[in-house]
């Protein structure tokens, strides 16, 4: 047995891990083997190394892309928090404005659309959402439709037409002051 491993050069007991280079029976402690490109005593490639080397390149470079992600989903993060805290300031000061003139309120709208498809009409699906929107105070002040064009198959000399719609929904709101 060695007295000494060649890399670390630490006293090798009989109670340590070792292993021996196949080539010329140098021992090494088992970590400081992983280490070794090449054994210190004969030059023998060592291919455990070797192995580890690429694989901690390959956990290397997919830590350093997974920490590139991270850092930038904090970036956007941070973005959007700073436009929406500055969306914020831009409405409360519009607010402060409306009230410093008197106004009790303000007017809010919002726009739904509702596509069809078969030329029809879901009148199910807009009375619900109707319906919804009446219960949060909204009013409906306007609604018009977008013809987005024509559908037609012919099979047989028997043809069949319908029109895919865009139903534009117009809703209003009076938002008081507290």
């Amino acid at each position: 047995m060695a007295e000494k491993c060649p890399r670390c050069k630490e006293k090798i007991s009989k109670y340590d891990s070792i292993v021996e280079c196949p080539n010329c029976k140098e021992q090494y402690h088992k970590w400081c083997w992983r280490f070794v490109d090449n054994c210190l005593e004969c030059g023998y490639t060592n291919l455990d190394s070797y192995r580890m080397m690429k694989n901690s390149s390959e956990q290397e470079r997919k830590n350093l892309k997974e920490q590139q992600r991270q850092e930038a989903d904090e970036r956007r993060l941070a973005e959007e928090k700073t436009r929406q805290k500055a969306e914020q300031e831009k409405y409360q000061a519009r607010i402060n404005h409306l009230k410093t003139l008197g106004k009790d309120g303000y007017y809010e709208y919002k726009v739904i659309s509702l596509v069809d498809k078969k030329g029809a009409v879901d009148t199910e699906r807009l009375m619900e959402q109707l319906n919804d929107l009446g219960l949060d105070g909204w009013r409906l002040q306007c609604a018009y439709t977008n013809e987005m064009g024509k559908d037609s198959l012919q099979i047989a000399g028997f043809g069949i037409n319908a029109t895919a719609d865009q139903n534009i929904l117009i809703f209003e709101r009076f938002v008081k002051f507290e």
